[in-house]
């Protein structure tokens, strides 16, 4: 036997047909459904009923305000944290090292967390003045890019022409 599915009118009017005397076997058969079921939408058409008649203030309830303002509280300190580990990040992706005579001088240990796993990252050409979100320099000649493995600071070495 498929399982029936009914809507909450239906529900409503088997609880009335209850509420007016009916038995609640014969309705239990009549629409096939379990007597525990209709019993459950007894009792919550009751508690719904009940908790609408209930006198209560308008607007809303002060455990809602006070958690809404923890809430808010809380918000406000992981935004604080979250925004000290960005600064932070900032900083380790902003790191500039000294010009070096020679692009094949690896660095030996990262200035940020003296780490030693030190990785070639990449080379190109400046010609002039070089201001970019993560290196500053006047001079002309070509950038050996360099990365920290431990802890992902980038780290730039100039060889003039």
């Amino acid at each position: 036997m498929p399982y029936l599915i009914y809507d909450a009118r239906t529900k409503f009017e088997i609880v009335k047909r209850v509420w007016r005397g009916e038995k609640v076997a014969p309705l239990s058969r009549e629409y096939k459904i379990s007597r525990d079921s209709i019993h459950r939408w007894i009792n919550g058409v009751m508690e719904s009923a009940l908790k609408s008649l209930t006198p209560s203030t308008p607007g809303p309830k002060v455990d809602a305000l006070r958690r809404l303002e923890n809430e808010n509280e809380e918000l406000r300190s992981l935004l604080q944290s979250l925004q000290g580990k960005l600064d932070e990040l900032s900083h380790i992706s902003h790191l500039t090292v000294s010009s070096r005579p020679l692009p094949e001088v690896r660095p030996s240990q990262c200035p940020e967390c003296k780490g030693s796993h030190i990785v070639k990252n990449g080379t190109y050409m400046v010609k002039g003045e070089r201001t970019s979100r993560s290196l500053i320099t006047k001079e002309e000649g070509l950038i050996q890019r360099f990365c920290c493995r431990d802890c992902g600071a980038n780290l730039y070495l100039v060889k003039k022409n």
